[in-house]
């Protein structure tokens, strides 16, 4: 992940609604996320979020990933392996909102690639359009 850079706190305020969001935890530029992903949120808005993990040969062929919202989870879905899964629409009501992914199972280490990490992450929709999430790792959005 990205070198830590100190904290800009940003209020609600200066984010339009429903229309902003960034990765804060877990989550890396290729759209893979680790074992806990972090994601924070801007404005009232309902969120999808796109899953996959790729067809290896493993004896492990489905994967459990829960969401949750503002700490409460909201839905527990399977992921089968090599098949794409749209979670269930998450509706944020309050702003901010954060939403948590947690996997519990890593995908297998590759020689070249040795970061832990457990989902795909291929499309996130925001009000039912396609947005890219940035990763902000350094960005604290107060109450």
């Amino acid at each position: 992940m990205s070198k830590k850079a100190q904290a800009k706190a940003v209020s609600p305020a200066d984010i339009a609604p429903g229309r902003f969001a960034a990765w804060r935890y877990g989550a890396y530029d290729d759209r893979w996320i680790g074992p806990r992903a972090i994601m924070d949120l801007a404005g009232p808005c309902e969120v999808e979020l796109i899953f996959f993990v790729p067809e290896i040969d493993t004896t492990d062929q489905q994967k459990t990933v829960e969401i949750f919202l503002n700490g409460k989870r909201a839905q527990k879905v399977k992921l089968k392996r090599g098949e794409w899964l749209e979670a269930k629409k998450v509706a944020c009501k309050t702003s901010p909102s954060r939403i948590e992914v947690r996997c519990e199972t890593p995908e297998p280490g590759r020689f070249d690639d040795l970061r832990d990490i457990c989902v795909h992450v291929p499309q996130v929709r925001i009000d039912g359009n396609t947005v890219h999430v940035p990763i902000f790792e350094d960005l604290i959005v107060s109450a």
